[in-house]
Parts: structure tokens; sequence; C-alpha cells
């Protein structure tokens, strides 16, 4: 599956990649999104991380729904589409959605699957929109060296151009702005600028709708490619 991509890559390249435990946490539009590009350029380790289930809601921008499988779990679906195109991937899922109470839980499993097959690097894939779990997410990863790639607001545009930078000189985004806010209540600013955050730097040009948020699949796809986009790049250390 991966001569084309390894014809980009080189063979140091690809053995980082397949020394490291992709975390993704989130697999509604963006984190599917991610999962895809991250599985296609060839990884081989995957922890997956999502408490919630198939909605017919989520068939306009989710691209791991489908008809036949709303009502089953995100996990659960993630980790099949993984074995379907890359069935030597080895994968832990957690059907849960973070929390104070889990975290400790979820990360030692995350540790012992890491050090089980031998793994050499954490890449965090932050997909999720909850600002609390967000913050417990940073707080638990940042005590190694994991690289931490987090998206911001994917939705209320029909397409926005995405910027990455560090938490601390992200704007214009609503939801960044609420991450930013309370991280500095739990994190010193250098710890802040280890975090990646994708986002848009463009105001959000849709309301909410009875509580409901305005989604574009143009623009979580993109989103999702970008994150992933951002965690392979900080993983190869590629610039260009």
């Amino acid at each position: 599956m991966n001569e084309r991509t390894d014809l980009i890559i080189n063979k140091q390249e690809r053995e980082i990649i397949n020394k490291t435990l992709f975390v993704i946490t989130g697999l509604g539009g963006v984190g599917g999104t991610a999962l895809e590009v991250i599985l296609r350029f060839g990884a081989l380790n995957y922890y997956l991380i999502d408490g919630d289930i198939f909605e017919e809601s989520n068939l306009n921008r989710q691209i791991l729904s489908k008809r036949d499988n709303i009502g089953r779990l995100k996990t659960e679906e993630g980790e099949k589409h993984i074995r379907d195109l890359s069935p030597n991937s080895k994968i832990k899922i957690c059907s849960e959605m973070i929390k104070a109470e889990n975290i400790e839980k979820i990360y030692k499993d995350i540790k012992e699957f890491y050090k089980d097959n031998e793994l050499e690097k954490i890449v965090l894939l932050d997909c999720i929109d909850d600002v609390r779990a967000k913050i417990i997410l940073y707080k638990a990863f940042l005590d190694t060296d994991s690289i931490i790639v987090s998206s911001m607001g994917a939705g209320r545009n029909f397409s926005a151009p995405l910027v990455a930078s560090s938490l601390d000189k992200t704007h214009s985004c609503p939801l960044a702005r609420e991450v930013r806010y309370e991280a500095r209540k739990n994190l010193d600013e250098q710890e802040l600028k280890r975090i990646k955050a994708v986002f848009s730097p463009v105001p959000v040009t849709c309301k909410e709708n009875n509580g409901i948020i305005p989604s574009s699949v143009i623009q979580t796809f993109n989103t999702g490619v970008r994150v992933a986009e951002e965690a392979l790049r900080a993983l190869l250390d590629i610039n260009n």
C-alpha cells in the first residue's frame, strides 16, 4: 500500500512512522479524516478514543459514518476501517469520553500499549471540541515528549483558510479563544508553545441554530487533513 508514499519519504522516515503510536481522540468529522490520512500514509499503531456513536446527522461531514453504521460506536467502526486497509496494524480502542476521572486510567493504558509494542514516539491528534477535555489531554501528554496537534473550531464556515501555530499564538477562532483562556489557568507559557493548534484565522460566517452548529464537509475535511499533515510534519521534521 505504501509504494507511492515511499517515493516521497525515505526509509528512515518510514521506520519512524512504523515505531510511532498515533493517539486519535475524537473520531467525528475532523478526527475521522485525520485517521484516514494517517492510515493511508501507512501508520501501523493506533490508539482510538471516542465514547460516541454515529448518528444520521453525522452523514454530511464524518468520513467514517455510513447509513449501515448508524448507532454503532465510532471507535469500533474506526478499528474496522483500519483493518480493512491495514490488517497487520496494532490497534487499541477506548470507547469513553475524556474526563478528569478516567484520564489517568486511559493514559496508563496508552503507555502500556506503547511499551508492549516497543514503540519510540507518541503523537496525539486531538480532534475533540470539548474545552475541558482538551485541557485534561494536554496536561497528561505534556508530561512526556509526545507531539501534540490540536484542532480548534471546524464549523460555522463553508470553507475558510487554515493555519497552524503554537496554541499561544492562535487568534480569531472562538474555540481557540476558550481553549487558550482555560489552558493558561492550567499550563505555563512554555507548555502552550508545545501544543500545535490548527485553526481558521478568519471570523465565522454562520451562527448556531437552536443549538445546532452549522457544519460543512469542506471545512471539516480540510481541518482533519491539516491536523494529520501537521502531525506528520512534526514527527518527520518536514518544514518545506
